[in-house]
Formats: C-alpha cells, sequence, structure tokens
C-alpha cells in the first residue's frame, strides 16, 4: 500500500500576517489534507486551538503532542486513526535536560522540543513504525546540532531496544548543504539508527520557505528522513495554492512511500 507522510510548519497566528492570518487559511490547510490524505503529518508552530480546526475539518485525524510550554506553539503529531493506532509515545524538550518541560539550552532563542509516536497499522497490527517530529533553533547553530543529537540519541536508544522503521522530520532550520544537515548526515549512518533524507543534495529542490511570497528559489529547510529499507516512491514540497491562499510561510513536504 502506498501511504503519504508530511511535515508541515503551519505558521504560528500573528496579527502581522495581515490577510494571511490563520482565521483565513485553516479551511484551506483542511482542504489541502483532505485532498491528499496523509497517514502522518509532523507540524511545527500548532497551538491547540489550531488542530483543533484542522481536526473538526478533516474528520479522521487525531493528535498527539503538548505544547513546547505552557500556552504556547508544539509540534503535535496527526494521524488517521481509521488506519493507525497509537502505541505509546512522547515529548522531549531540546536541552542537557531533555526529560524537564520548557528547558533550554545551548543559546537557543526559543524553546525546542520533539514529539515522538509509535504506530501500528490497525489492519496489520504487527506493522509498526517510529515517527520523530522537531522543530530545530532559527538562530542558534550550536543548538541545532546539539538539539538534533538529543533527537538521534533517542532514537537510537529506543532501536537498540527493539528496532523499527523511523522517521524524523520537521523544521531543521537549515539548509541540504549546510552545517547542521552535513552533520546530521553523518550521525544518521549510525546502525541503530540508519535513515537517509528525502533529497539527493545532486539535485534542486528548492525553497520550502517562502514567507507568503510563492517563492520557490533556494533550498528547503524542512526535511524528512526514513529508514533506508523503506520504499520510498516519491519526495515533494508542495507549493500550489488551496483557495488562492497559501496554506502557511512554509509549503508542506512529503514522501509517498511503500508500506
Amino acid at each position: 500500500m502506498h501511504y503519504k507522510i508530511f511535515s508541515m510548519n503551519l505558521r504560528y497566528p500573528s496579527t502581522e500576517d495581515g490577510e494571511n492570518i490563520w482565521q483565513n487559511r485553516f479551511e484551506s490547510v483542511a482542504a489541502f489534507i483532505n485532498k491528499e490524505k496523509p497517514l502522518v503529518i509532523g507540524t511545527q508552530e500548532l497551538f491547540d486551538f489550531m488542530y483543533q480546526d484542522i481536526l473538526r475539518l478533516t474528520k479522521v485525524y487525531k493528535s498527539f503532542g503538548v505544547p513546547r510550554e505552557s500556552g504556547g506553539e508544539g509540534v503535535p503529531i496527526l494521524y488517521d486513526e481509521t488506519k493507525l493506532e497509537l502505541i505509546t509515545g512522547g515529548n522531549f524538550w531540546l536541552s542537557d535536560t531533555p526529560l524537564i518541560p520548557e528547558s533550554k539550552s545551548w543559546d537557543s532563542a526559543c524553546i525546542r522540543m520533539c514529539t515522538w509516536a509509535e504506530f501500528s497499522f490497525k489492519d496489520k497490527r504487527n506493522k509498526r513504525f517510529r515517527l520523530f517530529n522537531t522543530h530545530l533553533d532559527h538562530v542558534s547553530l550550536n543548538a541545532q546540532k546539539k538539539g538534533i543529537n538529543v533527537v538521534l540519541e533517542k532514537i537510537k536508544t529506543l532501536n537498540s531496544h527493539e528496532y523499527l522503521p523511523t522517521f524524523l522530520l520537521g523544521d531543521f532550520n537549515a539548509t541540504i548543504k549546510s552545517d547542521t544537515i552535513n552533520l546530521i548526515n553523518k550521525l544518521v549512518k549510525h546502525p541503530k539508527i540508519n535513515i537517509k533524507s528525502m533529497y539527493d543534495k545532486n539535485l534542486s529542490y528548492g525553497a520550502s520557505f517562502h514567507n507568503f511570497t510563492g517563492n520557490d528559489k533556494g533550498e528547503p529547510i524542512d526535511h524528512i528522513y526514513y529508514s533506508i529499507e523503506l520504499d520510498v516512491i516519491a519526495s515533494k514540497i508542495y507549493r500550489e495554492k488551496i483557495n488562492n491562499r497559501h496554506l502557511s510561510d512554509h509549503y508542506p513536504i512529503g514522501i509517498t512511500i511503500n508500506l
């Protein structure tokens, strides 16, 4: 069966966005999700009321995750509950003390976190996978590198106990050829991680962040990694408008996978 795995930075609600405020976008976001029918979506910059808007209009999705700080945005995972059962999961913070909520280290400009979940297919319970969704800092390069290492150590620990196909995705605030992505591409070769990028460094994909302009010049800063044994048949940055509206200041990205 073919399934889609998406990452969507949906832009936190800001009065500075003018006509692009969330209230004008959420119906288009839901329409896009209903059209593409992803199995799982890793979201970034989502407040509770935002995912409630999405869940109300998409019907089949549930959300898992907590805000990075009380009343703030988070990186919840949305999943199709008609196809998937949530087995376990958790949240941790990208800091020296990842189990302490709202903790921050390494001159990170913002509190950063990761939400992860383990799923099984309802029609085939022994078919399982894990997904890690995060949003790396946009200012501190050190926080990017140290933060993603916290995530990769968690993947390594879980896979050491029981290996499962794994997805790592999110807004990394780092381009394909950046120091952060170069570091990630080295670390993920560890035998207990063993994931690879949706992007071929020899190809041009264009930008995934466009600031509501529709620009496609540049390199993506949103990423999806997946276990090397998985059969990915397509990778895409979705740039079309829905109802003549940009969904966010980032384009959704996705892979189509044979699971």
